[in-house]
């Protein structure tokens, strides 16, 4: 966390931009070591209007869609989860390098994961799919199943375990 906290404008501004990191699980695995938390407005309507960004600006720049997308997501998959029992835990996950990194991790019981990329465009390939397939590989049997989340309305294998998935199946 900063040691200085921007004012209403500028803590909105950092969210949208890419949140307020700050480690998460600590020392209970390798991989564990390098999840963050990511700080999320969870009304994008809000988180607009707060940071003077319109609908016109977010769908021309690619990045700020993207994270929009990211953040409906994250707010569809977080209200499903408040009703699981047990309830899931959801990460942000990002290596202490920056190297890699998954929009969202949900973690289960007994560590088995469900893994989500969120991406603005239509028709991912599995290029847009890698870094999930990096942490199958990396996890072995503890990784369920990923999924790239995307703004068409088909559903489609990327590789083993992973999927595309339209963001409105949420």
């Amino acid at each position: 966390m900063p040691a200085e906290l921007p004012g209403t404008y500028g803590h909105v501004e950092r969210a949208l931009r890419g949140g307020f990191p700050d480690v998460a699980w600590r020392e209970r695995s390798a991989l564990q070591r390098g999840v963050w938390l990511q700080r999320y407005i969870v009304d994008t309507g809000l988180a607009g209007a707060a940071a003077r960004v319109g609908v016109r600006a977010v769908l021309e720049d690619a990045d700020l869609l993207g994270r929009y997308a990211d953040a409906l997501g994250t707010a569809q998959l977080r209200a499903a989860a408040a009703f699981m029992q047990p309830r899931p835990a959801l990460y942000h996950l990002r290596t202490e390098a920056g190297r890699q990194e998954v929009d969202l991790v949900v973690e289960l019981v007994a560590r088995r994961l469900l893994c989500f990329e969120f991406k603005a465009g239509v028709a991912p390939d599995a290029r847009d799919a890698r870094r999930l397939v990096s942490l199958r590989d990396w996890l072995g049997t503890d990784f369920v199943r990923g999924a790239v989340l995307h703004s068409d309305t088909s559903i489609y294998p990327l590789a083993e375990r992973i999927l595309a998935v339209p963001l409105c199946a949420l």
